[in-house]
């Protein structure tokens, strides 16, 4: 057999002998969720940070039922006596009528922030969470 060719066989059984071997484990997190190694060195964990922040509301006011029909409502800042932001029915003249009920920021974990003078936000909140570490994720 000529060099080249048991050059070649070797490389060939070699890198299949590689390529064959167990691949080794892998860790990670779920996602929205941050591989953090503890100070000690020795464990790791997931971490979620906590959200806080202001969003803007939903300002889709609802129809509402009357007996002559479907009414629109629009959306008025500072509307009622708190200073809070409301879905109003008008006139046909434009006057406002009354507030409807409307749940500007929907979910769970979303609170009304009253602000004067400008659009009510939703204060998005979610605590931070930890999970432990998965072995072999993609």
């Amino acid at each position: 057999m000529h060099v080249s060719t048991l050059l070649g066989l070797g490389l060939l059984v070699l890198g299949s002998a590689l390529f064959s071997a167990p691949a080794s484990a892998w860790y990670g997190c779920p996602t929205g969720y941050n591989l953090e190694v503890r100070s000690n060195g020795n464990s790791a964990r997931c971490l979620r940070p906590e959200v806080n922040q202001l969003e803007r509301i939903n300002k889709r006011c609802p129809q509402v039922s009357t007996p002559l029909g479907p009414v629109g409502a629009g959306f008025k800042r500072d509307y009622l006596p708190n200073g809070g932001d409301a879905c109003v029915t008008q006139t046909p003249g434009g006057v406002a009528q009354s507030a409807v009920p409307h749940d500007f920021c929907p979910g769970s974990t979303r609170t009304l922030v009253r602000l004067r003078g400008r659009d009510d936000r939703c204060r998005n909140r979610r605590p931070a969470d930890e999970k432990p570490v998965v072995r072999n994720v993609r």
